[in-house]
């Protein structure tokens, strides 16, 4: 469990810039800075899930992302979430794969789950 936890973390951190762009581009009038900060993390976790890994099935993701903020965040964030990764997955399921990015696996491209935080104030 750790090691998936790892690099799920390790992932984000090594997409974060372009989950930021999608997530940005597919939450219409909202910057992901001003997001609330469980949405936004929870967002990033989902969309690496739905866009680079081939483990986790696109329900898994959703269900997963739908329940962390339902737990952590406000009445509002569970529709908001799954609005999001929603129009997210359509976008990504009309782009080839190869648009997506490099491998997954963080590991597979020499990284190692990362010490560093996100940016400031993720």
């Amino acid at each position: 469990m750790r090691e998936f936890c790892s690099n799920l973390y390790a992932g984000i951190v090594l997409h974060q810039s372009d989950i930021d762009t999608r997530l940005a581009a597919a939450a219409e009038n909202w910057r992901v800075t001003r997001m609330a900060t469980v949405d936004r993390n929870v967002l990033r976790l989902g969309a690496y899930e739905l866009l680079f890994t081939k483990d986790t099935p696109a329900a898994v993701a959703f269900d997963e992302a739908i329940e962390l903020a339902r737990r952590y965040g406000s009445a509002d964030s569970s529709a908001f979430v799954n609005g999001v990764l929603d129009r997210l997955r359509r976008e990504a399921t009309e782009e080839t794969p190869a648009t997506l990015g490099p491998a997954a696996d963080p590991s597979a491209t020499g990284q190692t789950p990362a010490d560093q935080p996100l940016e400031k104030g993720s």
